[in-house]
C-alpha cells in the first residue's frame, strides 16, 4: 500500500477553494482579546465564508469560531495577535487551562475525539514568524502531528518493537503493552512528536485508535475550517500539492509523508 500522504495548506491561497456565489468575505479588527462575538449577531456568524481577523484574539475567539461560525471555510489570522488567556471559556472543554502567547490554542478547529490527557497534544500548531518589515509582516501557522516518515526513526531504534508501521495501513503506530518509556524514540524524531504518560509513548495514529476507518481523513483534516490540511495517497495527493507550489518533504532524510506549501 503506498504510504498515506499529508498536504499542509499554509498559505491558504484562493485557488484552493472554489469561489461561490454564497461567499461571505468579512474583516474585523478585534481590540480586545475574547469579545469577537460580541462584534456579530449569531446569524451574521453563521454566514461569514471567509473570515480576516488583525487586532488582538485568544482562547475564548477561537471557541467561538471553532463552534459558532457554522459555514467558516477560510480564516486568516496571519496579522493578529494572539494574546495569553487563563480559564474555562477557551476551546479545551469544561477545563481551566493556561494557553500561551503566539499559539493557536489546544483543540482550536477540533473536539477531544482522541481522549488525549490534560498536556499531551498530538497535533502542536506552531506560529512561524514574524516575516517582513513593520507593518507589512506576516507570519503563519504550522502544523506538527506525526510526519509518518518513510524511514522512521521511532521504529528504527525502538528496542522492543513498540513503535512499529501497520502492515495493512502503513501507519506508524504504539503498541504501549510493549512500551518500556526509554525515550529513544523522543530522541531519534526530528519533530519532537512522541508524547510520554503513565502508559509510555503516545502520539498522533491517523486516528485510527478514535474509530476512523484506514483510508478516510483523520479528524484534524474534517474538522480544519480553513481547508488547509488534506489526506490521501501520496500519488493523489501529489498533482494538488504540486499545483500549489508545494514542498515534498520526503526527500528529507527521514522521508516524511508531507507536502508543505
Amino acid at each position: 500500500m503506498k504510504i498515506k500522504h499529508l498536504f499542509i495548506g499554509i498559505a491558504l491561497a484562493a485557488n484552493l477553494f472554489a469561489a461561490t456565489a454564497q461567499e461571505v468575505k468579512k474583516t474585523y479588527f478585534v481590540s480586545k482579546p475574547g469579545t469577537l462575538i460580541s462584534m456579530m449577531t449569531e446569524e451574521e456568524a453563521n454566514q461569514v465564508t471567509h473570515l480576516t481577523l488583525t487586532g488582538k484574539i485568544n482562547a475564548v475567539d477561537f471557541k467561538h469560531l471553532r463552534d459558532e461560525f457554522k459555514n467558516l471555510q477560510v480564516l486568516d489570522i496571519a496579522n493578529a495577535s494572539i494574546s495569553m488567556y487563563s480559564g474555562k471559556e477557551g476551546t479545551y472543554p469544561d477545563k481551566f487551562y493556561i494557553y500561551m502567547p503566539n499559539f493557536v490554542p489546544a483543540y482550536a478547529f477540533c473536539k477531544m475525539e482522541n481522549g488525549i490527557a490534560l498536556g499531551e497534544h498530538w497535533n502542536k500548531v506552531v506560529m512561524v514568524g514574524p516575516f517582513g518589515e513593520y507593518p507589512d509582516m506576516t507570519r503563519y501557522a504550522l502544523p506538527t502531528m506525526c510526519q509518518q516518515c518513510e524511514n522512521a526513526p521511532c521504529v528504527s531504534v525502538c528496542p522492543t518493537g513498540a513503535s512499529y508501521r501497520d502492515d495493512k495501513t502503513n501507519v506508524v503506530l504504539v503498541d504501549k503493552e510493549k512500551c518500556i518509556g526509554c525515550h529513544y524514540c523522543f530522541f531519534a524524531c526530528p519533530f519532537g512528536v512522541p508524547q510520554y504518560t503513565d502508559a509510555g509513548m503516545d502520539k498522533c495514529d491517523c486516528c485510527l485508535g478514535a474509530g476512523v476507518e484506514p483510508g478516510r481523513e483523520p479528524y484534524c483534516v474534517q474538522a480544519c475550517p480553513a481547508d488547509a490540511l488534506h489526506f490521501g495517497e501520496l500519488e493523489e495527493m501529489r498533482p494538488q500539492a504540486e499545483a500549489a507550489g508545494a514542498t515534498d518533504l520526503l526527500e528529507a532524510p527521514t522521508g516524511p509523508s508531507f507536502f508543505l506549501t
